[in-house]
């Protein structure tokens, strides 16, 4: 099913792709197939780089949502 928006990371914070950010806030759900970006602070970087994109699928993100 659906997948929790997570908590922002530290030094940054999570969008839905294609989707105004204060609809989705952390602890919103959304339908699968949607898409979290993560988006990291000036100064700071993804703890996966060149991979900013979760996936919403049977109720998880996959991959797990980097922090930065």
């Amino acid at each position: 099913g659906s997948c929790v928006v997570p908590a922002n990371p530290a030094n940054g914070f999570y969008t839905i792709y294609k989707a105004p950010s204060e609809k989705y806030p952390p602890g919103t759900y959304v339908p699968p197939f949607n898409g979290l970006i993560l988006h990291c602070h000036r100064g700071h970087k993804s703890s996966s780089p060149g991979n900013s994109l979760s996936v919403c699928f049977n109720g998880r993100w996959n991959p797990n949502p980097p922090t930065c």
